[in-house]
């Protein structure tokens, strides 16, 4: 096994350094490239060959439950696409190694195995926001909360000041805020806690926390001029009342009930209420963003907020499946009628 390891690396190896030599002539980051032949060697052979040893092994010793992930066709997939040649080129080494583990199942004397292949979720293909907006999100960000303030009514009002709620639900600028007034006067305030903006974006969702708190209308008509202006798919806004409204190119849709209608042309049927309930759960979780903008919208296609051609983390129509595959005959738990 370690010579057919070492082997394989080595091929691997081989064939990298030539496609990543390739990528980059045709105009491909360097670094992104570089990263990909590390890990396309050692993920996505080298890890791979040895989780397969690893699951030989456990089920020969007769281990109750066996869980293998293997995550080379994911790291293949952010860099070149779901779709990409490189990515089902890895699927096809998953798929060898899964031929391995199932028949070492199958001769096992220990235990009479049955074999669940299943994904988590899916991969959505998507374009790098970078290359669509100078300075990334948070360029745009930047240049629309300026112009916010600039022409925008709610930040002209007679009064900003923003209400307290019965809940007495605070934004997390508003609990750094107080975590700063709470510090001795010779504790230095961290270069984040400086900045009047900070996004916390990785794939196609971002999270943007400002230091200075906003009302309500402030942070609806910047979320109105980021999908706008700014050309961000998306934009979730859950106001000191609980409403939760999603700003996208379409118009605005009350989350959750105007969600699943939203969804009706891009969605499986099934998971139109799933999705509505979640982002409902997600926008209430206690570190969201004062904003959270979102890669996708129905009409907009799928973009990261991250520099890679593959996401996954939001709810677009591909990232939000999965499979499962079972052996005939296999016992479901109630609810799986569906399915």
């Amino acid at each position: 096994a370690a010579v057919r390891i070492l082997w394989r690396l080595l091929v691997e190896l081989g064939v990298a350094v030539s496609d990543a030599a390739q990528a980059i002539a045709r105009g491909r980051k360097p670094k992104l490239e570089l990263m990909l032949l590390l890990s396309r060697v050692f993920v996505g052979v080298g890890l791979r060959e040895l989780l397969t040893i690893s699951g030989q092994i456990d089920v020969t010793r007769g281990l109750p439950i066996v869980h293998i992930n293997f995550v080379g066709y994911d790291e293949h997939a952010h860099v070149r696409g779901p779709g990409s040649r490189l990515a089902h080129y890895g699927l096809r080494g998953i798929d060898h190694a899964i031929r391995k583990i199932v028949r070492t199942a199958h001769r096992s004397r220990r235990r009479d195995y049955t074999v669940w292949v299943f994904s988590d979720h899916g991969q959505e293909g998507t374009r790098a926001f970078d290359d669509k907006a100078e300075g990334g999100l948070e360029g745009v960000l930047h240049a629309c909360l300026e112009d916010a303030k600039q022409r925008d009514p709610a930040w002209h009002a007679r009064s900003q000041r923003r209400p307290v709620t019965a809940s007495g639900w605070l934004t997390r600028s508003e609990r750094v805020q107080k975590r700063i007034a709470r510090r001795p006067a010779d504790e230095e305030i961290t270069l984040e806690e400086q900045k009047s903006v900070v996004v916390a974006a990785m794939g196609p969702v971002g999270h943007a926390y400002f230091a200075t708190p906003m009302t309500d209308e402030q942070r609806l008509a910047l979320a109105r001029r980021l999908v706008k202006q700014g050309s961000v798919p998306g934009a979730l806004v859950r106001t000191d009342d609980g409403r939760i409204t999603w700003i996208h190119s379409d118009g605005e849709s009350h989350v959750p009930d105007e969600v699943p209608a939203l969804l009706r042309e891009t969605h499986p049927e099934a998971l139109r209420e799933e999705i509505a309930r979640d982002l409902v759960r997600f926008c209430n979780i206690p570190d969201a963003g004062d904003l959270i903008l979102l890669g996708w919208s129905p009409r907009d296609g799928a973009w990261s907020f991250a520099p890679e051609r593959g996401a996954h983390g939001g709810f677009g129509p591909a990232e939000a499946q999965g499979f499962l595959m079972l052996p005939p005959g296999t016992a479901l738990p109630d609810g799986c009628d569906g399915f």
